[in-house]
């Protein structure tokens, strides 16, 4: 994916935003099929983003995530468009190499939300992200495989900013943007015994290291962040009881609110899906009340 990424070139849209071409005065024209709704609300990222759980039949199903929660923090009006990507690293977003999604019109997921941010001026109310976990798919996060990490985390930190810096600049500059740090789905090694609580520290260290990467590039960018490392307490390793066993909080939260703990899928369920969308409207400072 990354040797091959030089060969291609981003969308019209997107290339005239991140290389600062003139383009992008003649882009402002382009329609796209109208829905009707007065004021949208743009879902971008990964399989988060898209919603996926887990069907309990061994397959996966999508749209039910926290995009669509968040939509009822909106007034009436606001439209839910979702081009969330299960599977998308900030190479797939960019360059649509590797992606497991096609854009009509579009090379990629990113090119798709420039498009859609300049062809509905004054109407996107605000834009949410979550991206970079799936960079570190090829990696072995149990080990840790520090190489290979080492190697991620400078991709993410090269692509990052390109994919905020575009969709700031499509967007108006009333349109709020947000994006996310991560939660510890390995947390719940901790439930395997010494050696499972060996893998929980190891992978703890670097979803911490990875958040606070991307929410320096957040900050940098001027984008608000929704700090879901923080609402799934991480880092808390307080001792709790939970179904009459004695754990650390962090791993209690986790089985809470994924599906690790009893299905072994990393996705959000129903209640981590809600408290994502809640901690999102809050750092949107859209109304909300966090349900646990």
């Amino acid at each position: 994916m990354f040797k091959n990424k030089n060969l291609v070139v981003p969308g019209l849209f997107t290339a005239a935003l991140i290389f600062g071409s003139s383009l992008a005065a003649a882009a402002d024209t382009t329609e796209l099929a109208p829905s009707g709704a007065a004021f949208y609300y743009l879902a971008l990222g990964d399989s988060l983003a898209a919603g996926e759980q887990p069907d309990g039949k061994g397959g996966q199903i999508v749209g039910d995530g926290y995009a669509e929660r968040l939509l009822s923090h909106f007034g009436p009006d606001v439209e839910l468009v979702n081009l969330g990507c299960s599977g998308e690293t900030t190479s797939s977003m960019i360059y649509g190499i590797g992606s497991r999604c096609t854009y009509p019109g579009a090379v990629s997921q990113l090119d798709a939300a420039v498009q859609f941010l300049l062809t509905h001026p004054g109407q996107v109310m605000a834009v949410t992200l979550n991206i970079g976990a799936d960079n570190f798919s090829g990696c072995e996060i149990d080990a840790p495989d520090t190489t290979c990490l080492v190697h991620q985390a400078a991709t993410v930190s090269a692509e990052l900013p390109p994919i905020l810096y575009a969709l700031r600049r499509a967007a108006e500059p009333e349109t709020r943007i947000a994006a996310m740090t991560y939660y510890d789905p390995f947390l719940a090694h901790w439930l395997l015994g010494e050696e499972g609580r060996l893998q929980a520290e190891l992978t703890s260290l670097a979803v911490t290291s990875f958040n606070l990467l991307e929410a320096s590039i957040y900050a940098a960018q001027g984008v608000r962040i929704a700090h879901i490392g923080d609402a799934f307490e991480i880092l808390n390793q307080q001792p709790t009881i939970y179904r009459s066993r004695v754990m650390p909080t962090n791993v209690v939260r986790i089985c809470q609110f994924t599906w690790m703990c009893e299905l072994g899928d990393i996705h959000a369920n129903d209640a981590g899906y809600q408290l994502i969308a809640d901690t999102f409207a809050e750092a949107l400072g859209l109304p909300v009340v966090f349900q646990f």
